[in-house]
This record gives C-alpha cells, structure tokens and sequence, in this order.
C-alpha cells in the first residue's frame, strides 16, 4: 500500500514538480531579459586601471568547499562629468574553479587600455565590459524542462 501511486500522492508530485518548473523557468527568463537589457545600455570610453584574480571558498550542494577564481578588471569611466569606477567585466560577475580560464577571461585587458563600458542609465555606477549572453543563464531552463516531463507523466495519473 504504501508504494501505491494514489490521486493525492500525484497531486502532490504534480504540485511541486510543475512549481519546480515554473521557477526555473522564471530564473531563466530573468537571466535572459537582464542580459538582453544590458545589450541596450550607452557606451562610454573608459580605462583599464589593474586587473586581478581573488579567490574564494565556495560551498557545493553536498557540504563540500570548492575554491573559485574570480576576474575583476579595475575600471574607471565618465557619465555626464562624474567618474564611476567599477570591475564588472560580465553584467553578473564572473567566477570558475578553473584558474586558466579565469585568466583567459582577463589576458585581452591592459592597464592603461581604453575600454567600452555599458553602463546603466538610471544607475550609472552599474557597468559592464562584454555584454554577450552566456549559455549557463539556459541551466535553469534545462532543469525546468527536465522537471517538465515527470509533471506531465504525473499529471495524467493525477487527473484520471
């Protein structure tokens, strides 16, 4: 009996799976439509400063520690005469436990170099230096798709 499927049982299964889908699906429509708005920001010229490598310890799903790489390139810019300073090179940060591509990521900047800033009209200290999405803002639409399928499996049991 208690391995039996019953209507409750998959209504219950169908009720967490399809909000499951709907956040990763909301979670992926945010990422998009940030990273799609980010693409219409002004440019302004600005100046490499230093760029760098910080590290930091980050916590993985099961408990464990894992150290992460972050790339900052130290940049500063002018928006209606006021300086603005920022280290932003993707509109959400950048970090891998892979050192190299870090340092990949940081290798086409100089100090002293004249850059393209995307800067934020209403918040002009909010700035980035690339503006390209990237296909890991598609991970939580893949999860909400793979979340999609039981729901729709159980979704038939649940409505018969």
């Amino acid at each position: 009996m208690g391995g039996q499927l019953t209507k409750k049982k998959a209504r219950i299964f169908v009720l967490a799976f399809g909000l499951a889908t709907l956040l990763c699906f909301a979670m992926s429509g945010g990422f998009f439509w940030f990273q799609y708005r980010v693409k219409s920001w002004p440019t302004v010229d600005g100046r490499v400063m230093s760029t760098e490598i910080t590290e930091s310890w980050s916590s993985t799903d099961d408990g464990d520690s894992i150290l992460m790489f972050n790339a900052h390139v130290n940049y500063t810019y002018f928006v209606d005469g006021q300086e603005f300073s920022n280290d932003d090179i993707w509109p959400m940060g950048y970090s891998s436990s892979d050192k190299d591509e870090v340092e990949d990521s940081i290798k086409e900047y100089s100090t002293g170099q004249i850059v393209a800033v995307r800067y934020n009209t209403s918040s002009p200290d909010d700035s980035c230096l690339k503006s390209e999405v990237s296909w890991l803002t598609l991970i939580p639409f893949i999860i909400g798709f793979v979340f999609m399928i039981p729901t729709a499996v159980m979704s038939f049991f649940a409505l018969r």
